[in-house]
């Protein structure tokens, strides 16, 4: 494997320490990715990232289908994590063997009715894997609405805009995740409460990601954009394998 982009080692790992630090995934030793994710000097050993089982694999195969060849240069990191460019280059039959091979096990789906949703071209994102291939999807078609709907929420990345900074704290408005008639959807702004990365630093007004409790970065318009346009991309493959009754 080749040696990994320090950079997007970094930035991959601002937006995978909210789940880290909550045991879901990842490496046992937890000091080489809070280190990146607060700043801090690191080694960016391989082992690392490839103990994010759910992430690392995305990460390989939009290196690979986009010739970039790093899983943790910073194009591929923005690629999954917000829906960047890169992930668009991948080839739609590549997404669906990906999917088939690494989860099927785990969907709680049947296969069928996610194979149609290949039809809406889904890309390999964050926010494609939170909202269409995680089992919590087939919980949502079963009837369990709580707390899958609110896992659903807290996991996938999600703007939300600064109303106020106090200390390490930022309160914010957001989008949350709704469920009715058998559909995802985005409803009316609310406000919360995240925790600041150590290294974030927003002012009112701006759009932070936010990431389960934690914001992890100030977005700029050009990433805004590309997460706004995966979100809504996401939602309208997860409407494809979840139809209205």
């Amino acid at each position: 494997m080749p040696s990994l982009d320090t950079a997007g080692a970094r930035r991959f790992s601002r937006y995978a320490y909210p789940p880290h630090v909550r045991g879901l995934c990842g490496p046992d030793d937890e000091a080489t990715i809070t280190a990146l994710a607060s700043g801090e000097d690191a080694d960016p050993a391989p082992s690392a990232f490839e103990a994010f089982e759910g992430a690392f694999p995305y990460l390989a195969l939009i290196a690979a289908e986009t010739g970039i060849g790093d899983p943790l240069d910073a194009r591929v990191v923005d690629g999954y994590w917000l829906g960047g460019p890169a992930s668009a280059e991948v080839d739609l039959l590549e997404v669906g063997h990906h999917v088939r091979d690494r989860f099927r096990p785990r969907m709680g789906l049947r296969w069928p009715t996610f194979s149609e949703a290949l039809e809406a071209r889904p890309r390999p994102t964050h926010g494609f894997h939170v909202l269409c291939v995680y089992p919590w999807l087939g919980m949502l078609r079963e009837g369990v609405v709580q707390p899958s709907l609110s896992v659903l929420d807290r996991c996938r990345i999600r703007p939300a805009r600064v109303v106020s900074v106090t200390d390490d704290r930022a309160e914010v408005t957001s989008r949350p995740l709704d469920w009715a008639e058998g559909r995802l959807f985005l409803g009316e702004p609310i406000a919360e409460s995240v925790q600041l990365i150590p290294g974030v630093d927003p002012a009112p007004g701006d759009v932070v990601a936010a990431h389960w409790d934690w914001a992890c970065e100030v977005l700029d318009e050009r990433r805004l954009g590309w997460l706004l346009a995966d979100t809504t991309h996401a939602l309208s493959v997860a409407a494809r394998i979840t139809p209205t009754p």
